[in-house]
């Protein structure tokens, strides 16, 4: 498991890394904060990992989906696919993932969830701006027409 984690974190750009240590020091600072607000309601020796558990949890995941989403739709964008095969692009995607993990493995994983997200991309460029809009609202694909 451990190598796993590796292999995924070498993957990661400047701009995660630091989304990934602002969010380490915002939850260190929030640990503080949200045990002086439940210590009038917990018992002392269970409120440390009480505040760990559930609560904090749920901050960093709300945190870290809303911050990588932000940095994927606002920076980093995504290549334009619709004029592509999604075959194609599949294979290539994996091929050039799974060639830079030495462990094959490791390697075949890496490339697999590249496959996933690359192609995700793929098909919603494709399929989602013909949608129609469900009953007057936004449209489904917004997010990729604008883009």
């Amino acid at each position: 498991m451990a190598v796993l984690v590796l292999s995924f974190a070498l993957r990661l750009n400047a701009h995660q890394w630091a989304i990934l240590l602002l969010d380490a020091a915002l939850l260190t600072w929030l640990d503080g904060v949200m045990q002086r607000r439940a210590s009038s309601q917990i018992h002392a020796h269970l409120l440390g990992p009480y505040v760990r558990g559930w609560p904090l949890r749920w901050v960093a995941l709300g945190l870290l989906t809303l911050a990588f989403f932000s940095l994927s739709f606002f920076v980093l964008g995504a290549p334009d696919l619709r004029q592509s095969h999604w075959q194609t692009e599949a294979e290539q995607t994996f091929d050039a993932s799974r060639e830079e993990i030495v462990c094959p493995g490791i390697g075949w994983l890496v490339g697999a969830w590249d496959t996933l997200e690359h192609g995700s991309w793929a098909l919603a460029q494709r399929y989602i701006p013909g949608c129609p809009p469900p009953n007057g609202g936004l449209r489904p694909g917004y997010c990729f027409c604008s883009n």
